[in-house]
């Protein structure tokens, strides 16, 4: 964690290389998508409580991927029977990190929507269309 010189703070996570099998693991540049939904969760975990204790509401959000290699990024999804899939992956030479103003204070039920919200965004770049770790109720219920 870094805090520059505009009162901005960095947060980086290691998302990549995970194991796949017992004997083998994802190269750097491959991510499977669920480590990227884990990550942002706990990030606007972070975000939340650091809001209830200094009495801050709104935070800029900014997200972004970086990796090392020649290799495109490739996020990565399972399939119907929970083995790794990359068939509907698009490699990126370049990921667009995602910015987004947030409310650290609203109710529950809208700051998840707010996670799975940031978290679609942010696999979706990588062609995968459904967050599969973060599952807010419909939006018309209440938790």
């Amino acid at each position: 964690m870094g805090i520059h010189h505009d009162g901005s703070v960095t947060l980086a996570a290691a998302v990549g290389a995970h194991r796949m099998s017992v004997d083998g693991y994802l190269e750097g540049w491959q991510i499977d998508s669920s480590a990227i939904e884990c990550g942002l969760a706990d990030f606007m975990a972070l975000i939340r409580t650091t809001a209830d204790a200094t009495h801050n509401d709104e935070y800029e959000v900014r997200v972004g991927i970086e990796w090392v290699g020649e290799q495109p990024l490739t996020i990565l999804t399972t399939d119907s029977h929970s083995f790794m899939y990359d068939g509907v992956s698009t490699p990126l030479h370049r990921y667009t990190p995602i910015e987004m103003t947030v409310n650290a204070v609203e109710p529950a039920l809208d700051y998840f929507w707010h996670v799975h919200d940031l978290a679609q965004d942010s696999v979706n770049q990588g062609g995968i269309s459904n967050v599969r770790m973060i599952q807010p109720p419909a939006r018309g219920d209440q938790a």
